[in-house]
């Protein structure tokens, strides 16, 4: 966690408020507009009555100024900041816009009986972790409290079902080992509900175990240990011979760093036990080097562009990583003090003539969906009881997959009935299998799928076992999907009957309980391109 802090566009705050009436130039909106689940960001409330605004917030490792603790957390700012405001109530900005809320809305106690109390998404949980930091005791307290409290209250919220699992048990942690215990007794038949089938917990889009998880499990130790890694050069208890190359670092001498670290590998006296953490420290240098040349880069780049509001924010964080009279990074603050707006650009008219080559050849649907209120009629999209039937298996992987499912002759008597379109639990992979006749192949001189693939990730096609198409990590991650398949995969099509086969795991990181289904979830079909007549 040695590196750029938080990222671009996360804004943190405690308790405070504007003056009424003040408004900042470029924040349109009111509270309403810009409340929480809206088009336009939104806030959570942090129920504090005292004055704090998070200016610039990094996230360090190597320990608190007094020595203590993993992490330690930078806020700078807050004097500067906090007198141009009349600060009286309190909330934890999430996003951008002016959303005032001068009374905190009272507590209900049926909520806290069944554990109904709102973290606002573990926004509420960060800002008492942030406000103990900051010596708020009374915001965190109040802030814990409500994290306390919310046990049963996780399964939304933005970022699907990460950031509310990740931060309201810590925020409950915050209050006190018995909130947390209680929270832990209450909640964890939730948690357990993304046990997969090798013991892990899965948390996020990529298929692993997410930190959502595991940060919450050992909170009670206040520490982290992740297998397999070295121990950090910014511990508190790292090599004593690594305390010189780490105190470069932390003044932002990377350069001076990585040359420590190389001379004390090269002497020979760093033992066998030791060298994994020198090598880790040596790399950390290196790559945020590489990480600012990077940025740099980009900032320049911005600057040519005249896009002077995003080059800003990258100064302020490379101010974060660089050395105080770093040439390059004067250069870069002089050139954003000096930039131009750019002109905008206009886009280039077609000509009025110009006529785009059309393939009016026809197309003929091999495998049907149902015609949905959502999904409309189309090519294909018949009524319930003209819709291509399906077998479908849902397993938690693809390694779990049987044997040869894929292949014409495996027996998937047992497998669930159903059309398409269709969803299940996420973070799963379903197995599909339909059939499909064809009198004449020679009829046809192409394939090509159709579908809704929303959040889809690994998806493999079969016809008749033959793997003809794979698709995953699609830039758009909504919407319609067509594509033709090569020309080499009409070569397994065959007269009579065919089997089409298809896996894929259900991605959407927005999936939670009670949710409809957008769009009526997965959908597919197979369609054949009608060869010309002269062609025949």
């Amino acid at each position: 966690m040695a590196g750029r802090g938080l990222g671009r566009g996360f804004g943190v705050g405690a308790g405070f408020q504007r003056q009424a009436g003040q408004h900042r130039s470029g924040e349109g909106g009111t509270a309403d507009e810009v409340a929480f689940g809206g088009g336009r960001f939104g806030t959570h409330h942090t129920l504090d009555e005292s004055a704090a605004v998070f200016k610039k917030l990094d996230v360090v490792e190597g320990g608190l100024a007094d020595g203590t603790g993993d992490v330690a957390v930078l806020v700078e700012g807050l004097d500067a900041v906090a007198g141009s405001y009349n600060l009286v109530a309190g909330f934890l900005i999430y996003g951008y816009g002016l959303c005032q809320r001068e009374v905190p809305p009272p507590f209900n106690p049926e909520d806290f009986n069944t554990g109904k109390m709102n973290s606002f998404n573990g926004g509420l949980s960060a800002a008492a972790i942030l406000m103990k930091h900051t010596g708020n005791p009374r915001g965190a307290h109040l802030c814990s409290l409500i994290s306390a409290y919310a046990w049963n209250n996780t399964f939304e919220g933005h970022g699907g079902n990460f950031w509310n699992n990740f931060w309201t048990p810590l925020g409950a942690h915050q209050h006190s080992r018995q909130s947390f215990i209680n929270f832990w007794k209450n909640y964890r038949w939730y948690r357990e509900c993304n046990r997969m089938f090798d013991g892990s917990l899965i948390q996020h889009e990529d298929g692993g175990v997410g930190a959502g998880t595991g940060i919450a499990l050992v909170a009670p130790r206040e520490r982290i240990q992740i297998a397999g890694a070295p121990p950090s050069p910014f511990a508190a208890n790292a090599p004593e011979f690594l305390k010189s190359a780490v105190a470069a670092y932390w003044r932002k001498d990377y350069t001076g760093c990585d040359k420590l670290v190389n001379e004390l590998i090269a002497s020979g006296t760093v033992g066998k036990d030791d060298l994994p953490t020198a090598e880790y420290l040596a790399r950390a240098a290196r790559e945020i080097q590489e990480s600012i040349s990077c940025d740099l880069v980009r900032t320049k780049k911005l600057i040519e562009e005249g896009r002077a509001d995003e080059a800003k924010a990258d100064v302020a964080q490379l101010k974060g990583v660089m050395a105080d009279g770093d040439a390059r990074l004067a250069e870069i603050e002089k050139a954003v003090a000096s930039v131009k707006p750019a002109a905008p650009v206009k886009k280039a008219v077609a000509p009025v003539n110009t006529v785009k080559a059309v393939d009016s050849r026809e197309w003929t649907c091999l495998i049907t969906e149902i015609a949905t209120e959502k999904s409309k009629a189309g090519l294909g999209k018949v009524a319930p009881e003209k819709a291509s039937k399906w077998k479908l298996k849902v397993v938690e992987d693809v390694s779990q997959a049987p044997e040869g499912w894929m292949k014409p002759n495996f027996n998937d008597a047992d497998w669930k009935e159903t059309n398409l379109p269709i969803s299940w639990r996420m973070y799963h992979t379903a197995l599909f299998r339909a059939r499909f006749t064809v009198d004449d192949k020679n009829a046809f001189d192409g394939l090509r799928f159709r579908g809704w693939l929303f959040r889809q990730q690994g998806i493999e096609i079969y016809l008749n076992g033959e793997l003809i198409g794979k698709v995953n990590n699609l830039e758009e991650k909504t919407g319609n999907v067509d594509a033709e398949f090569k020309a080499s995969a009409l070569k397994h099509l065959k007269n009579g009957e065919n089997t089409l086969a298809i896996t894929t795991r259900h991605n959407w990181r927005w999936g939670m309980l009670f949710m409809s289904v957008y769009n009526d979830g997965f959908g597919f079909m197979l369609d054949a391109r009608v060869r010309k007549k002269s062609d025949q």
